[in-house]
């Protein structure tokens, strides 16, 4: 699996952002405090279902709701978007650019993302 962008709405100190990753070896730097750990910890919530505290820490403060969404390269070769949303309108989906199908099923997305 390739990472090759994460988009950041209303997670932790990020208000919005998007970080587009190259191939190779990627190093995230800044001062403590910067934002660094909560695009960690982005991505293994998107992917793999887990954070280290509570949904509700996890969303900015005095917003609904956090969205994320990876951008990756599969195993397979081929362009996947996942797309996770916690707090107001939870949500949980992988799309398959090639095959454009959506999976939305928590079941389903775990299955494609492990």
């Amino acid at each position: 699996m390739l990472i090759t962008r994460i988009e950041l709405e209303n997670i932790k100190s990020y208000s919005q952002i998007i970080i587009d990753f190259r191939r190779g070896t990627t190093a995230i730097s800044g001062a403590n405090g910067a934002g660094k750990t909560t695009i960690v910890e982005a991505i293994g919530f998107a992917l793999f279902d887990f954070l280290p505290y509570s949904q509700a820490q996890f969303v900015r403060e005095g917003e609904k709701y956090g969205h994320i969404v990876v951008h990756l390269i599969g195993s397979d070769d081929r362009p996947y978007v996942v797309d996770r949303r916690c707090g107001a309108g939870a949500f949980w989906s992988v799309y398959d650019c090639e095959a454009d199908s959506r999976i939305e099923q928590r079941t389903d997305v775990q299955d494609k993302l492990h």
